[in-house]
């Protein structure tokens, strides 16, 4: 992963831990992202989501995968949904639509 990338991470809260042990490209730093968040926020719901979408990172372990994301909601309970999502290589702003899209059907259907 790119040092710039891990930092940000850190920066927003997910413990260097987590992203030496699975990267920045993970279910797990998508959780401590969403914690985070609720954290910072007081909010009773956060979402977070991490993974690349149709640029590649060098520094990524699964080059294998570069337009997958993960999201993390967590709920005023202190639950988790969490999911994968294999994005479709188009334009960027489409995956940016696509990813969207994903979370508020997952909110929508009422998963949370």
């Amino acid at each position: 992963m790119s040092p710039i990338v891990m930092k940000q991470k850190q920066n927003f809260g997910v413990p260097k831990e987590t992203i030496e042990k699975f990267t920045v490209y993970s279910v797990e730093t998508a959780i401590e992202m969403a914690k985070a968040v609720k954290k910072l926020t007081g909010s009773d719901f956060a979402i977070s989501t991490t993974g690349q979408l149709g640029r590649f990172d060098p520094n990524n372990p699964d080059k294998e995968h570069p337009n997958h994301v993960w999201y993390a909601i967590v709920d005023p309970n202190d639950e988790f949904i969490t999911k994968e999502i294999d994005v479709p290589s188009t334009e960027r702003r489409y995956q940016k639509e696509y990813v969207t899209d994903a979370i508020s059907a997952s909110l929508l259907s009422g998963i949370v």
